[in-house]
């Protein structure tokens, strides 16, 4: 039984693994890329008063934050899509780095 809402799709669950693996400077490239196609595909989200206390990885940032939450709220399709894509991307920028 999957537990964790990426777990359903394994390339969704592969590009969030690769980011959570990727340095920060690959997060922010692939943050802002998850956060401008989900803007692209129609989706706008606004977080007013941001505090957490879990310890997870993109609890830290709030476009790693931001980045994840969207790929909640898109539709699964859109949420292939846009991983595969980012999968790639982390890919190529870990490849440059």
């Amino acid at each position: 039984m999957n537990k964790r809402w990426y777990d359903n799709d394994p390339v969704v669950k592969l590009a969030v693994s690769s980011l959570e693996q990727s340095s920060n400077a690959v997060r922010d490239r692939a943050s802002d890329y998850i956060i401008e196609r989900s803007n692209n595909s129609g989706y706008v989200m606004t977080i007013s008063n941001y505090e957490y206390f879990w310890q997870r990885w993109q609890d830290n940032n709030i476009k790693h934050f931001l980045a994840m939450e969207y790929l909640k709220l898109v539709d699964e399709e859109t949420r292939h899509e846009i991983c595969s894509d980012v999968v790639g991307l982390v890919k190529k920028l870990k490849e440059e780095a």
